[in-house]
């Protein structure tokens, strides 16, 4: 059993990846997402940086961040050998609807970043979209 725990640690270290529970800086990955061009995320998007897109698009409300391992530890003991990393957007609308963008880094932020998530969530339900036109029509006729 040593020996496995030897050999999957020199796999980690040797793919680049973090052990489970291993530490990332939280305000480096935001920042790296936040600079990132809104255009590599979805083709539809401008080539503007995403937080001042993001920004531009949630005014007036302000948008907060956060990172998260992107739902993937269920809370039932059980870990993933490898948890990503997500940068999460956030907001509440007039309406009190709050309003999310998730973008995925992989684990321990190294990956290319990709869109993992769109959604709105309000008192009744969640709504969540595979493409940026959904969620933005979605937005403008929330509630």
């Amino acid at each position: 059993m040593l020996a496995r725990r030897f050999w999957l640690c020199g796999v980690l270290l040797a793919t680049g990846l973090p052990a489970p529970g291993a530490a990332f800086d939280a305000d480096a990955v935001i920042a790296r997402v936040r600079a990132l061009p809104a255009r590599e995320l979805a083709p539809e998007l401008p080539a503007t940086p995403l937080g001042e897109w993001l920004r531009a698009t949630a005014a007036p409300a302000r948008v907060e961040w956060e990172t998260n391992d992107c739902g993937e530890q269920s809370g039932d003991g059980r870990v993933p050998q490898v948890v990503p990393i997500c940068a999460e957007a956030g907001w509440r609308t007039a309406r009190d609807v709050r309003v999310g963008f998730v973008v995925m880094l992989g684990p321990e932020a190294a990956g290319e970043p990709t869109l993992f998530s769109l959604y709105l969530l309000d008192s009744e339900r969640v709504r969540l979209f595979r493409d940026v036109s959904a969620w933005r029509a979605a937005m403008a006729a929330a509630p």
